[in-house]
């Protein structure tokens, strides 16, 4: 029996790899759309018995976040899973029923959820 070159082997190698990787394709579903609560005021608690409203606003589409004595319109931007709203200094987070509001990268509320 004649001895394998490298190349054959390679290539052997290679086709093996490329049938077992053929049955490893993850399926990726289609990502849809959160559907937000447009033309709605959301009340929801979050963690240290804090609240903040919700108000979606339909168009242009943005929240409208009220905290403390604070009130923000916030933007819809996109984003690759969550619903974020942000005007660069705040940034809102929705993701089915949580939510979490950020001031420069620190959490001001979160997790918040529904009342």
């Amino acid at each position: 029996m004649p001895k394998e070159t490298t190349a054959i082997r390679h290539a052997r190698i290679a086709a093996a790899l490329a049938a077992v990787l053929a049955g490893c394709v993850a399926y990726a579903p289609q990502v849809q759309p959160m559907a937000m609560p447009w033309g709605q005021r959301v009340i929801v608690s979050c963690m240290g018995d804090k609240t903040m409203a919700i108000d979606f606003v339909p168009s242009p589409r943005a929240a409208r976040v009220t905290f403390d004595a604070t009130s923000v319109t916030l933007p819809q931007v996109d984003a690759a899973s969550d619903a974020k709203f942000t005007d660069g200094r705040y940034t809102l987070y929705v993701n089915d029923n949580r939510a979490a509001l950020e001031e420069t990268g620190v959490v001001l509320r979160g997790p918040c959820r529904p009342r």
